[in-house]
């Protein structure tokens, strides 16, 4: 087991991300931190393990605590390099199963990972519902949707796809907007108020920039959440 995790660890590293193991109380720490605001979500836990295990999206990091099965943490790396969009989001894992396929291929032997994805569902059938060869004919012709999508080149070989936050860009564009929005504020107050009408909207454009100073500030803070991994040093507690 510590062979093929070795072996994954390498692999995400060479796809532009981490497998790392955390200590249990980080681990808890990471998914009570990960739902910030309702909608933004930075952490998913792997639903069908037993394990502590699961995926910092914005880092491309897989974590997990304790024990963990190699298969498990495969399927984990088709949801975050294998797809563009968050698990949370993804249609049909359809998509990269294929890339899984001959990412276990290269990394252990074939046949744990076929028994546990035995409840995979194609939607017509579920893979343990075939035959060994039906099992491997299926796969392979699922390399062809890898290959249309562009995770698998025409020699097999596996790519992932590039996600890239420009945070810096991101925060100088937030504060020019407030920017903007301030100066139209600033309008407003420089009008003279000769009716209730002036008042109001002089009220209505004074709660809009609070409001929408605090919701830059709310984002510029989750944006530093995301580009940068919730995770002490293995050595702190």
């Amino acid at each position: 087991m510590a062979g093929e995790i070795k072996k994954l660890e390498e692999m995400c590293e060479k796809f532009g991300g981490k497998l790392l193991k955390v200590t249990r109380r980080q681990y808890d720490k990471l998914k009570e931190d990960a739902i910030p605001v309702d909608g933004y979500k930075t952490f998913f836990d792997a639903t069908f393990s037993v394990n502590d295990l699961g995926i910092h999206w914005p880092s491309r990091t897989i974590v997990y605590a304790g024990e963990v099965h190699w298969w498990e943490v495969v399927h984990e790396m088709g949801h975050t390099f294998a797809q563009e969009s968050n698990p949370n989001d993804c249609e049909d894992e359809e998509n990269f199963i294929g890339w899984e396929y001959l990412l276990v291929q290269m990394v252990g032997d074939l046949q744990p990972w076929l028994d546990a994805n035995e409840h995979y569902s194609t939607g017509d059938f579920e893979l343990g519902e075939l035959e060994h060869n039906e099992k491997i004919a299926y796969l392979e012709k699922s390399i062809l949707r890898g290959q249309e999508l562009g995770i698998i080149d025409k020699d097999r070989k596996l790519w992932a796809y590039v996600r890239q936050v420009k945070a810096e860009e991101m925060k100088e564009e937030f504060i020019a907007d407030v920017g903007s929005v301030e100066f139209r504020l600033e309008a407003v107050f420089k009008k003279s108020i000769t009716n209730g009408n002036d008042f109001e909207e002089r009220c209505q454009m004074e709660g809009f920039v609070r409001g929408y100073r605090e919701a830059v500030a709310l984002a510029l803070k989750l944006l530093d959440k995301a580009v940068v991994t919730p995770l002490p040093p293995l050595g702190k507690r």
